[in-house]
């Protein structure tokens, strides 16, 4: 099994707001559950579950009992990264359905060809614009940023320190 520090055990925060909802309905409680979980600010989770309790203290009582490093962005200690949902591995999930049932070289030969299919569809539709333009922006951004290039084209740049940002333009 998995043992820290190689692996935490977080909550989806849909999740925990969809069962708190079934308990104590939509609405406002519900927002208020999802902005408690998502603020990475201790003060702001300490303000959002003081209007729950507020509002209902049986609400507060069912999320004061969810442990709070494991449902909350302000106590995970950063180890989510900011991703409340699970919605990512929800995702590579429904990609592996397919291959799930080969052997292991075959699930990763079909993985790779998969993923590069998906880049290289990408780059190309990326390529072509909304109105079906080359590039990736519409034909009058595509002047503007052509108008702008042109005018752009007089100025001289020195660098004085690239990781700093610091440049002179003339």
């Amino acid at each position: 099994g998995w043992s820290a520090p190689y692996g935490y055990h977080r909550f989806c925060l849909r999740h925990v707001q969809s069962n708190f909802a079934k308990h104590f309905g939509g609405g406002l409680l519900k927002k208020l559950c999802w902005a408690a979980g998502s603020t990475p600010q201790k003060k702001k989770f300490k303000m959002y579950m003081d209007r729950i309790k507020d509002i209902n203290a049986e609400a507060y009582r069912y999320l004061d009992d969810i442990p709070l490093d494991q449902w909350t962005r302000s106590y995970d200690g950063g180890r989510r990264l900011g991703e409340m949902t699970t919605n990512m591995v929800e995702c590579f999930n429904g990609v592996l359905k397919t291959p799930r049932s080969l052997p292991i070289t075959a699930c990763v030969e079909w993985t790779f060809y998969k993923l590069n299919k998906y880049f290289t569809d990408s780059r190309d539709q990326s390529m072509v614009g909304p109105n079906g333009n080359v590039g990736p922006f519409t034909s009058r951004v595509m002047k503007i940023l052509r108008h702008r290039s042109a005018r752009a084209g007089a100025h001289e740049v020195t660098i004085f320190d690239h990781e700093q940002g610091i440049y002179e333009v003339k």
